[in-house]
């Protein structure tokens, strides 16, 4: 009851009692804030949390992220996944059923999507393990990366998958999904400063990143702790981040710098008067596991909702 809550009698319900007839009970006055309690079956009942948004998640933008060389943009998922449990670690098999299911799942299609119509060179994304310099493997993280060339030969497109148990910088399980563009390998001539990319990313390439990301932060990732999170019990509400990072902002002092709008396109949104935005971050409270058009859903709503607090005039009329 502490963490949950107390049942309420719906809004305009005439029925002040919870009987057989009664599949969903709301609940509110927990320290999990407000949810419903929903019957499944032989399973018994389940609490779900309401789904809200949170603008003040800046912060977790930099958790573990450690960049060999900032590229210019990048897109970062990150998944706070409150799991009951004590003896929460990653075991050796836990890592080879999720090194198996990254080869041969969505973790290709996290880089290909994008690196199609940018880069020329074959595109073979291979998923290995970090160096220990960047990324931990062992009881306590997982940790993966994989690149696709440019022309030079230099990293045109890079990710990294992290998995981590709970320390002293967060209290829950965290999973992390990154992806770094560089926008002089996707395209023919360097990028001036200042200047909108070429190649830079479109809205809904942005809602597919985060639609094939979300999947892997809690249907992939989590196969190093337990074979899925489906039968695993929640320790509280999980609380998703979603960030879209210039990594070489204006005021960064470099001689080659961008705006988050020279790489992203977010006229969709219609126009903001905010000249020197650098970085959108918003969190989805609430929300775990999703089915892929649901999780597009949630998407949707927490970009229009960023991009209405960043004071965008247009961001409830897009068509998505």
């Amino acid at each position: 009851m502490h963490a949950v809550g107390f049942p309420i009698s719906p809004k305009g319900s005439n029925h002040p009692y919870v009987g057989p007839e009664n599949d969903e009970v709301p609940t509110a006055g927990g320290s999990w804030s407000g949810g419903t309690m929903t019957r499944d079956g032989d399973a018994g009942w389940r609490w779900k949390p309401h789904l809200a948004f949170d603008a003040n998640s800046a912060s977790d933008a930099e958790i573990a992220f450690g960049s060999r060389q900032p590229l210019d943009l990048r897109l970062r998922l990150i998944a706070h996944i409150p799991l009951a449990g004590d003896d929460l670690r990653i075991t050796a098999a836990g890592r080879r059923r999720l090194t198996a299911a990254l080869s041969e799942s969505g973790g290709h299609d996290l880089l290909s999507s994008l690196a199609c119509g940018r880069v020329d060179a074959p595109i073979e994304p291979e998923w290995c393990l970090m160096d220990d310099q960047y990324g931990r493997n062992d009881s306590w993280g997982a940790s993966y990366e994989a690149s696709v060339s440019g022309s030079n030969g230099d990293p045109a497109l890079r990710s990294s998958l992290k998995f981590l148990m709970p320390q002293h910088t967060f209290s829950t399980i965290v999973a992390i999904v990154d992806l770094e563009i560089d926008f002089d390998g996707c395209q023919p001539q360097p990028c001036p400063s200042d200047t909108p990319a070429h190649s830079r990313l479109s809205l809904s390439e942005v809602v597919e990143f985060f639609t094939t990301a979300w999947a892997i932060a809690f249907d992939i990732l989590p196969l190093a702790l337990h074979d899925g999170l489906a039968d695993v019990e929640l320790a509280g509400r999980p609380r998703v981040g979603l960030h879209l990072i210039s990594e070489r902002p204006p005021n960064s002092g470099g001689d080659r710098t961008f705006r988050l709008t020279d790489l992203v396109d977010l006229s969709p949104f219609g126009t903001t008067n905010k000249q020197r935005l650098s970085q959108l971050s918003i969190a989805v409270l609430g929300r775990g596991q999703l089915s892929e058009p649901d999780a597009r859903v949630v998407l949707r709503q927490a970009l229009s909702r960023l991009a209405e607090d960043s004071g965008f005039d247009r961001p409830d009329l897009v068509q998505w």
